[in-house]
């Protein structure tokens, strides 16, 4: 965005959930990297990590701050009465009905019902409270029946507490602690019984009154139950148990806390595994701190547990010790300090099959991990991460699908950069994409494998080679489509002994032709179209991408069958053409080759935003600049190249392609204030467009072109994200993004066509 010098992730929030290929500043087609494998990787509470004798901090209680959505009973509650402990009006009253008994003789105050283990396990309550016209409050935690129960009263005018008294439940204990202000933090610890659903309440009391009037009471926030003699963190919830957080080596307070279940001699730890390459190198890395247990252990293993590779840290002094099983390739591992008594601990190894496992141990003695848990201590736990290669990269955040690196792609033969790769979702539906020995029928040819350097800078290219002279010598596929659409095929061919071949659909189920074109891979041009059309595009060194598209759709399950021919329909004997990369997908155009093996595989979409608007969007005027080039076909409608919006379609201001114009358009209340076309574009060919708007002034131009304006329309207020590459309100663009810029201002129309001059 040009306002601040800061790494890619930090400015724009990206993902994409699959692998993806594009084309590297060698020319060469490549994978693009994994830079994290894992899974909610900050979120070890997610049942993507299996627990294992171990739990994470978490407040049980939802409506933490809400005593009002809490059973009552013999008491009213009125909602944001005082300033809490945040300094928020958020703190409720809980009023104890006119002539009941204050405490617990009656229980007259609110309550909420939470399950816990069906055995006993130590729980610790704490909830924020002041005195009001009452000066007391007791904390109960009991069974649900309440027939097992623990509790203690607090006294909210000198902060001390009587109690705990036990009956049922075991171990109790309690604390109180100023926070100021009249605050005080209020803290039970029991041991439950082995009923599976537990009761938290606070009833108001006193150390004079005995009854209630119907108006005194005391001021409540922030209430939490956790597993474990350590209250923690206090974390507000709504409508669902939160983890508690801590402040993480940044001084984020983002990091989770490990705990340890009550077992005898077994391991305490979270798992996740992850999909690996066999012999593939990757690295796990993960932060640590010393909690209760000062300790951990970061281990890889391989699916069959029959190999492992750790290191085990002392997470006071950073001293540490690795250990290994089996016949682990482990090429390291470091222990590194980032602050904040915080160690990124990482360790890399070559899979020794095709599943990668990332375990952290708690341990009570540095490379011991079996030891009896107390129920209650850990370790801090932060940003987990496992990526390609040999050495820990920087972190990247996830949640439900990895970490895919962005696409920076080139162009194949003159090496020029062309930017950001964005593309739509897809899916080759052809098996064994670059091995035509298998799954591929040979009719009259033959095939010699790994014959040539191929596209990826590896010798796996495949010659075919007419075996007679016989019309239609050729390689094929068949498939059912189960999707009706447009499909589109295409290989990466090069010349053999000839130089022409010809890539052909035919529709098995309807017994008719989709696409045929003839090619001259020595020249690159189309030589014959007999139906569809075909487009050829140099791939470098003597390559070319040969695809072939049909008119209309092909129905819903209709077989499909795909052909390639040496010498197009009327091979020789020994006529031959090298091929590389099949792929048919539905589309009208062709995207990024997606390999396959045994089965058909699916690019997921790129999706990338700006992660917030402050402090540099001006909500009274701005441009948007986009430089970059598109795959899509003007016949194709609405991609959105920016999209600047409040979540709704209501309010927004779009940058995007629309029936073969670069166009930008202002949404204000659902209300269309300003669509300005500044032109047409040419299929993978950059432009530079820029849009200016603000009240009853907007302008868009292409290329440096005659500014097209609108003069009456007001601007949306509330916008919340800027997308770049995004399927809200509109397919996204499949492209490149050379440079995206946001001005704070209305550029004037000569501004506009200064910048967007090519």
């Amino acid at each position: 965005m040009g306002l601040v010098a800061k790494a890619f992730q930090d400015i724009i929030t990206f993902s994409r959930a699959s692998a993806g290929t594009y084309v590297n500043s060698n020319g060469y087609i490549t994978n693009s990297s994994v830079l994290n494998y894992l899974t909610y990787s900050n979120a070890p509470d997610n049942a993507a990590w299996t627990k294992s004798n171990s739990f994470v901090q978490t407040n049980l209680l939802t409506n933490s701050e809400d005593f009002n959505s809490w059973s009552k009973s013999s008491s009213a509650v009125t909602v944001n009465s005082v300033i809490a402990p945040d300094g928020t009006l958020t703190a409720d009253k809980i009023i104890v009905n006119a002539a009941v008994s204050l405490g617990v003789a009656t229980g007259a105050g609110v309550r909420q019902d939470t399950t816990k283990a069906a055995s006993p396990v130590t729980y610790t309550r704490s909830f924020y409270a002041k005195a009001g016209e009452f000066n007391s409050v007791v904390s109960f935690m009991s069974n649900t029946a309440a027939t097992s129960s623990a509790y203690a009263t607090f006294n909210l005018s000198n902060g001390t507490f009587t109690g705990p008294t036990a009956s049922g439940f075991t171990s109790a204990s309690a604390s109180i602690t100023n926070e100021g202000n009249g605050w005080y933090r209020c803290v039970l610890t029991a041991t439950t019984d082995s009923d599976t659903g537990m009761r938290n309440s606070m009833f108001p009391a006193d150390t004079v009154a005995t009854t209630g009037n119907g108006t005194s009471g005391i001021y409540l926030w922030g209430a939490q139950t956790v597993q474990g003699s350590v209250p923690g963190n206090y974390q507000a919830t709504t409508s669902a148990a939160l983890p508690v957080l801590y402040a993480d080596y940044n001084g984020v307070v983002r990091a989770r806390k490990l705990g340890e279940t009550t077992a005898v001699t077994l391991q305490h730890a979270v798992v996740q595994g992850v999909t690996a390459t066999a012999g593939a190198q990757y690295a796990t890395s993960i932060y640590l701190k010393a909690g209760e247990r000062t300790c951990a252990q970061v281990r890889y293993e391989n699916g069959g547990s029959t190999a492992y590779w750790a290191v085990n840290v002392d997470l006071i002094t950073g001293a540490s010790t690795t250990s290994s099983f089996g016949t682990p390739t482990s090429t390291g591992a470091t222990v590194q300090s980032v602050g904040n008594g915080w160690w990124r601990v990482s360790l890399t190894a070559a899979s020794s099959n095709t599943t990668w496992t990332t375990i952290v141990y708690a341990q009570a003695v540095l490379g011991t991990n079996n030891y009896t848990g107390d129920g209650s201590s850990g370790i801090y736990i932060a940003d987990a991460q496992v990526n390609d290669g040999s050495t820990a990269g920087a972190y990247y955040d996830t949640t439900a699908s990895a970490y895919n690196a962005p696409r920076f792609d080139y162009d194949p033969v003159t090496l020029a950069a062309k930017g950001l790769l964005i593309e739509e979702q897809r899916a080759n539906q052809l098996l064994q994409s670059n091995d035509f020995a298998t799954t591929w029928t040979p009719i009259s040819v033959t095939i010699t494998q790994n014959s040539t350097l191929s596209p990826d800078g590896n010798v796996n290219a495949d010659t075919i080679t007419a075996s007679a002279t016989a019309v239609g010598s050729r390689i094929q596929q068949d498939g059912v489509v189960s999707l009706t659409s447009q499909y589109v095929y295409s290989c990466y061919v090069r010349p053999g002994t000839v130089n022409t071949v010809s890539l052909s659909l035919y529709n098995n189920t309807t017994a008719t032709a989709l696409a045929t074109v003839n090619f001259n891979v020595a020249t690159g041009v189309v030589v014959t179209t007999t139906v569809g059309t075909g487009t050829i595009t140099p791939a470098g060194n003597g390559w070319y991408r040969c695809s072939v598209t049909h008119s209309g759709t092909v129905t819903a399950t209709n077989s499909v069958r795909s052909y390639v021919y040496p010498n197009n329909t009327s091979g020789t004997t020994g006529d031959s053409v090298i091929i590389y990369g099949a792929q048919l997908e539905a589309g009208a155009f062709a995207t990024s080759y997606i390999p396959t093996t045994t089965s058909q595989v699916t690019r997921a979409a790129d999706v990338a935003s700006v992660n917030t608007l402050s402090p540099w969007y001006n909500s009274v005027a701005g441009t948007f600049y986009f430089e970059g080039d598109t795959a899509v076909p003007a016949s194709l409608v609405l991609r959105n190249l920016t999209n600047m919006n409040d979540g709704t379609v209501n309010n927004l201001h779009r940058t995007y392609l629309y029936n073969g114009i670069v166009g930008g358009s202002t949404t204000t209340g659902g209300v269309t204030q300003a669509d300005v076309g500044g032109g047409s574009y040419t299929v993978n060919t950059a432009f530079k467009f820029a849009y200016a708007a603000t009240v009853n002034s907007f302008a868009a131009v292409l290329n440096g072109g005659a500014p097209a304006t609108d003069a009456l329309g007001t601007l949306p207020s509330g916008l919340t994200t800027f997308e770049i590459a995004s399927s809200f309100a509109g397919t996204v663009n499949t492209g490149h993004i050379r440079r995206i810029t946001y001005y704070p201002r209305r550029l004037t129309n000569a501004e506009l066509q200064t910048l967007t001059t090519l």
